[in-house]
């Protein structure tokens, strides 16, 4: 018999691929929906100096929490127990998305910013702008209608390649891809969201760049990449320096200045 949920107590398990059902149970010194149990109302969150979380708020409390809170748990699933799990993370990054929707494709953006999907940023970059076109069309037309939701603000690309995450210190792609030694997405980001000038571009990339154009107006009326900071002040010139080897070349050329 499966274990039930503490908060709405339908058993702990989901239909695996054979459409058996398997376990899914994730045991925590006292079960959370947030950052408080919604049993007993006690924060469940810890730091190293085992201090809790004072915010009694939901998803803002999660996404406002320090990193060096955990949450230990007890986890069962398909693939067996796993003892010390911290699901900090975990549940601190749901919130953030569920409380801010309209940055959820920020996810898989930094993601392919640290993998290198070069392609990947740029397709989700079309797919941004086209949403905002057609959210902006829809809202022209249902002006005068009534919506029981509320919808989405959509996010254009200029502000998704200037993305800055609150879960990771508020870096920007441009960070995550120099800390992965990412040198094509770097180049990618310093094109489409920076005043560098093109000649300071390899041709190859120059050259695969031509195909999408460079928004050259958004340039100007949005803050350059090069210049955000992340929540400890570091631009991605500091971060390249202190990165060395190519990156450390890339910043002495001037690269990453604004």
């Amino acid at each position: 018999m499966a274990s039930p949920c503490v908060a709405c107590h339908e058993p702990l398990v989901f239909p695996n691929e054979d459409g058996v059902e398997v376990p899914d149970d994730l045991q925590l010194t006292c079960v959370a929906s947030t950052l408080k149990c919604p049993s007993c109302g006690q924060h469940v969150a810890t730091s190293s100096s085992q201090v809790g979380v004072g915010s009694s708020s939901s998803s803002s409390a999660v996404a406002a929490a320090p990193e060096s809170h955990q949450i230990l748990t007890r986890y069962i699933n398909e693939s067996g127990l796993q003892e010390g799990y911290d699901v900090y993370s975990d549940i601190a990054e749901e919130a953030y998305y569920s409380t801010y929707p309209q940055f959820l494709r920020a996810r898989p953006f930094l993601a392919m910013c640290s993998e290198g999907h070069v392609e990947g940023i740029i397709e989700l970059c079309q797919e941004a702008d086209k949403e905002e076109e057609e959210g902006q069309d829809d809202a022209d037309e249902d002006d005068e209608m009534e919506d029981d939701e509320p919808s989405v603000p959509a996010v254009r690309s200029a502000a998704l390649l200037r993305y800055q995450d609150p879960l990771n210190q508020m870096a920007t792609g441009l960070h995550v891809a120099i800390a992965n030694d990412q040198i094509t997405v770097a180049y990618l980001l310093l094109y489409l969201a920076s005043q560098l000038p093109v000649d300071q571009f390899p041709p190859e990339l120059l050259q695969f760049a031509a195909q999408i154009g460079r928004p050259e107006q958004a340039i100007l009326e949005n803050v350059d990449i090069r210049s955000l900071q992340t929540a400890e002040g570091e631009t991605a010139e500091v971060l390249a320096l202190r990165k060395g080897d190519m990156w450390a070349e890339m910043a002495q050329r001037g690269l990453f200045s604004v």
